[in-house]
C-alpha cells in the first residue's frame, strides 16, 4: 500500500510538472566568427508550422522560450543576411540546445533597410536599457543632456548622476569613466548623442562587475558597425540658447567576414552660461552676518571640442577575434568670464559688498587604448583579456580680480588679485581576463582577475599681486601627487532549475593607495581587502510574468582630489579643501524586480551606506568657509520603481515612470528624512509615415543627500523628426525644457551656517539637427566587447 501511494505521488508530481512546461534556453551565434548575434528570431512552431510562441535573442545573442508543454516542435532561427536555421525540440527531454550557428546568406541583400523600432525601455533581470538611439530628442544633444532625461536618472547640480536614490559610476561601452565633478561633465559633454546606442541602468551589478560605485552602474553604449560592406552618416547640429553651440560630425564602418573597421569624428563650438545665487547666513557673535552672492559664468570665447574614435576588429578565425580601439577628445580655446556680487548684512570688518571678477582659460584631452582578444575554445568556453591605457590631462587657468565696498560704498584698499594654473594628469592602466566554463547541465561559473593602478598628478601654483609684483600664494600654492592599485579576483556561479535561475558570486579586492603633497612634505597610505558577495534569484513564472530577488555590497571610494588638504579660493569668500581622511563608504543593496512582457517593470530596492560620503561646509574664520567632502555616517534609503508602457491608439504610444522614495540620514550630530518622488511621461507620436514627434514631461518633488535639500523642479521636451529619402535623411527639431523650470535649488544647514543655492542651468533650447545615412544597409551584428579600465576613470574632480 506504502509503495502504491508513494507511486502515485510521483505521478502526480511528474503530470504537474508536465502541465507546468519547461523553458527553453539556447545561444545563437555567427558561424563564421563566433560572436553572438543579437536581435534574432527564436519562433517555436508546431508541426503543422503554426506559431507557439518567438522571442528576440539579447546582446549576448541568448534566447529564453518559456513555460513550454510537452510535445515536438520546430524551432526556426533567423536574421537578417543570414539563412534561416532549423532545430527539432521534444519537451521536456531537451531544455538546453546550446549554441545554434547562422550562415552568412548565399544571396546578400544589397538594401535591406530596417525599420522596427525598439521600445524606449527595456527589462532586463539586473538592469534596464533605455534605448537612446531610436530616440528623436536624443539628436543633437550631449551625453550629460541625455542623462537628464532618461527614465529614473537623475543629475544634481554638481554633475553626479543617480538612480534609485543612489550616486552611480558612470562607464563608457564596459569601461567606468572614473571620472567626477568637472572632469565627469567634461567627458560626458564631449559625447554626442547621435553616437549612443543605448544607456544600461544595472541597478544591483553581479560580481562580475567592480564593486566601485553604491547605487550601481550607468552604461553608456555607443553605437557599432552592424552592416557588412561601407556605410557611414553625416550629422549636423545647431543649438540656440543663451548663447549659441553645434557641431558637425561623421562616421564610417567597414566590415567583411574576416575585419571590422569602424570610427567616427566630430568637431563642434560649445559656449557656456550659467547664473548662480547663493545665500548664506552665519551666526558669529550672537549677530547673524547675511551674504548674498550672484555669479553669472558666460563664454568670452567658446570651446572647440574635438572627439574621435578608431578601432578594428581582426576575426583571426570562427573561435578567435584581436581587436584594438582609440578614442579620446580635444578641447581648446575655451575663455570663461565669471562675475560675481556679493552684497553683505551686518557687515564684517565694515565691508557692506564684495565685486569680483574671474578669466578662465584652459585646455583639455583625453586619450585611451584598449587591446582586446577574445577566445572560445568550445560549446561555452570563452576567454577575454583586456589591456587598457588611458590619460586624462586639463590646464586650467584663472586670474581673479575683488574688490571690497565699505558701508560708505567706497572702496576700501587696492583690489585684490589672483591667478592659478593648476595643470593636473590621470594616468590609468589596467589589464583583465575574463573566463567562461560550462559545469553540468544548466550551470557555468564565470571567473576573472584584474590589477589596474591610477596615479594622478595635481600641481596647482597660485599668486597674489602685492605692491607691484606677482608673489607665490604658500598657502594654497600646492602639488598633489596620488596612486592607487587595486588587485580583483571574481567568481559567478549560474544554474537553471526548472523556472528558477540562480546565481551567485564572490568579488574580492585589495586597495592600495599612497599621496604625497610634495609642497609641505605631507604623506599619507593605507591599505585594506573587502569581499563583495552577490545574489540572484529569477523566477519565469510564465512567459509574460517574471520575478526577481538580488542582493549585493558595494563600495564608493573618494574621488582622487577629494583627499588633497590643500585650499583653492573659489570666490571672496569661499573655498574648497580636500579631506586626507575619508575613507570608503560601503553599501548593502537588496532588491525585488518584476515584469510583465516587455510593458510593466517594477522595482523595489533598499540600501543601507555606512560612512557615506558628503559634501559640508567648514567656517576659516573671519566669515571665509570652505566646501570639503566628510565621512557623514549612515544612510538608509527605499525607493520603488515603475515603469508602465502601452499604445494609446495607432499613432500614441505612451510610457509613464514613478519612482519614490524614503532616504534617512543619520550621523551623531544631525539627522534626517524625507520622501521624493519622481515622474516622467514618454509620449511618441506617429503624425504620417515619415513624420513622428515626441512630448517628454518630467517632475522631482524634492529630494535630501547629507545636508543639502535639494527643492522640486522639472522640464518639458517637444521634438519633431522629419524622414527623407526612404529613411536615408532626418531633419529633427527639439525645444528643450520649454517653460524654464529645470533650475537646481537646494538648502542646507552645517553647524552655525545656513545655506541656500539656486542654479540656473542653461537648459532651455532650440536645437536643430540634420543627419544623412549612406553606404550598406546590410545587416550584420557586431561583436560585444567589454573592456578593460573597469573602474578606473572615474574619481577625479
Amino acid at each position: 500500500m506504502y509503495m502504491k501511494k508513494l507511486l502515485l505521488c510521483i505521478m502526480m508530481l511528474m503530470s504537474i510538472h508536465l502541465l507546468q512546461g519547461q523553458n527553453i534556453v539556447g545561444t545563437v551565434k555567427d558561424q563564421a566568427d563566433g560572436s553572438p548575434v543579437p536581435y534574432a528570431t527564436a519562433a517555436l512552431l508546431r508541426s503543422d508550422s503554426s506559431a507557439v510562441t518567438g522571442v528576440i535573442t539579447g546582446d549576448d545573442g541568448k534566447f529564453v522560450l518559456a513555460n513550454i508543454a510537452a510535445g515536438d516542435y520546430l524551432l526556426q532561427v533567423s536574421f537578417i543576411g543570414y539563412e534561416r536555421e532549423y532545430r527539432s525540440v521534444n519537451v521536456p527531454t531537451q531544455s538546453n540546445l546550446g549554441e545554434i550557428t547562422l550562415t552568412e546568406s548565399a544571396n546578400k541583400l544589397q538594401e535591406v533597410v530596417v525599420t522596427a523600432d525598439r521600445p524606449l525601455v527595456e527589462n532586463k533581470a539586473d538592469r534596464y536599457i533605455v534605448n537612446v538611439s531610436g530616440n528623436i530628442q536624443s539628436a543633437g544633444r550631449d551625453a550629460l543632456d541625455i542623462l537628464r532625461n532618461t527614465p529614473g536618472v537623475l543629475v544634481d547640480m554638481k554633475g553626479s548622476v543617480s538612480t534609485m536614490g543612489k550616486e552611480v559610476a558612470i562607464w563608457i561601452d564596459g569601461r567606468p569613466s572614473r571620472l567626477s565633478g568637472n572632469q565627469l561633465q567634461t567627458l560626458l559633454n564631449s559625447l554626442k548623442g547621435d553616437e549612443i546606442d543605448r544607456i544600461e541602468v544595472i541597478t544591483n551589478p553581479s560580481s562580475r562587475y567592480d564593486a566601485e560605485g553604491s547605487g550601481g552602474i550607468i552604461n553608456i553604449r555607443t553605437k557599432k558597425g552592424l552592416q557588412y560592406g561601407l556605410n557611414g552618416s553625416i550629422n549636423v547640429n545647431d543649438q540656440q540658447s543663451h548663447v549659441n553651440r553645434g557641431n558637425i560630425g561623421a562616421s564610417l564602418n567597414y566590415r567583411n567576414s574576416k575585419v571590422n573597421l569602424f570610427g567616427n569624428y566630430s568637431i563642434g563650438r560649445y559656449d557656456l552660461w550659467n547664473r548662480m545665487e547663493q545665500i548664506r547666513n552665519l551666526e558669529n557673535n550672537d549677530m547673524t552676518t547675511v551674504f548674498n552672492s550672484n555669479t553669472l559664468t558666460k563664454t568670452v570665447s567658446p570651446t572647440i571640442r574635438q572627439q574621435y574614435r578608431l578601432g578594428v576588429d581582426f576575426f583571426i578565425n570562427s573561435r578567435n577575434t584581436v581587436g584594438i580601439l582609440f578614442n579620446g577628445y580635444n578641447n581648446t580655446g575655451k575663455e570663461e568670464k565669471v562675475s560675481g556680487t556679493t552684497s553683505i548684512i551686518n557687515p564684517l570688518d565694515n565691508i557692506s559688498s564684495a565685486l569680483s571678477e574671474n578669466f578662465a582659460t584652459g585646455t583639455n584631452r583625453s586619450n585611451q587604448v584598449n587591446v582586446n582578444w577574445q577566445s572560445n575554445f568550445a560549446e561555452g568556453q570563452h576567454l577575454a583579456i583586456d589591456a587598457d591605457y588611458a590619460r586624462f590631462y586639463s590646464n586650467p587657468k584663472q586670474n581673479t580680480k575683488n574688490e571690497y565696498l565699505g558701508t560708505d560704498g567706497a572702496l576700501i584698499g587696492l583690489p585684490e588679485q589672483l591667478r592659478n594654473a593648476n595643470p593636473n594628469t590621470v594616468d590609468l592602466y589596467s589589464i583583465k581576463a575574463d573566463y567562461d566554463q560550462p559545469l553540468w547541465k544548466d550551470a557555468k561559473l564565470e571567473s576573472g582577475v584584474k590589477v589596474s593602478r591610477s596615479k594622478t598628478d595635481n600641481d596647482l601654483t597660485y599668486e597674489g599681486y602685492i605692491v607691484s609684483d606677482w608673489q607665490i600664494d604658500a598657502r594654497q600654492t600646492n602639488r598633489f601627487v596620488y596612486t592607487e592599485d587595486i588587485y580583483a579576483a571574481y567568481f559567478n556561479l549560474s544554474q537553471r532549475l526548472g523556472k528558477f535561475s540562480l546565481q551567485a558570486g564572490l568579488r574580492g579586492e585589495y586597495t592600495r593607495w599612497e599621496s604625497e603633497q610634495r609642497t609641505t612634505g605631507e604623506m599619507n597610505d593605507t591599505a585594506y581587502f573587502n569581499l563583495f558577495p552577490t545574489f540572484f534569484v529569477n523566477y519565469q513564472a510564465s512567459q509574460a510574468n517574471n520575478f526577481g530577488l538580488s542582493y549585493s555590497r558595494r563600495l564608493s571610494r573618494p574621488s582622487y582630489n577629494a583627499l588633497n588638504p590643500f585650499e583653492q579660493k573659489v570666490d571672496a569668500y569661499s573655498y574648497i579643501v580636500g579631506n586626507p581622511g575619508l575613507t570608503p563608504s560601503y553599501t548593502h543593496n537588496i532588491e525585488l524586480s518584476y515584469s510583465f512582457k516587455q510593458r510593466l517593470m517594477a522595482r523595489l530596492a533598499y540600501s543601507h551606506t555606512t560612512d557615506e560620503i558628503v559634501e559640508t561646509s567648514i567656517s576659516l574664520g573671519n566669515g571665509d568657509y570652505a566646501l570639503t567632502e566628510t565621512n557623514f555616517g549612515n544612510s538608509q534609503n527605499l525607493t520603488l520603481m515603475a515603469m508602465y508602457r502601452t499604445p494609446i491608439t495607432k499613432f500614441w504610444n505612451i510610457m509613464l515612470m514613478v519612482q519614490s522614495g524614503y532616504l534617512s540620514n543619520k550621523n551623531k550630530g544631525y539627522s534626517s528624512d524625507g520622501i521624493f518622488t519622481q515622474v516622467q511621461l514618454n509620449n511618441s507620436l506617429t503624425i504620417t509615415p515619415t513624420l513622428s514627434a515626441e512630448v517628454t514631461g518630467m517632475y522631482v518633488t524634492g529630494a535630501k543627500e547629507g545636508y543639502f535639500e535639494i527643492k522640486p523642479f522639472g522640464s518639458v521636451t517637444l521634438a519633431l523628426r522629419q524622414q527623407l529619402l526612404k529613411g536615408k535623411m532626418s531633419i529633427g527639431l527639439t525645444l528643450n525644457d520649454v517653460f524654464n523650470t529645470y533650475i537646481m535649488e537646494g538648502t542646507a544647514k552645517f553647524d552655525q551656517t545656513d545655506y541656500q543655492i539656486r542654479n540656473y542651468q542653461d537648459t532651455r533650447s532650440v536645437n536643430l539637427n540634420f543627419r544623412y545615412n549612406f553606404g550598406s544597409n546590410t545587416v550584420k551584428a557586431a561583436r560585444n566587447r567589454r573592456s578593460g579600465i573597469e573602474d578606473e576613470i572615474g574619481r577625479a574632480k
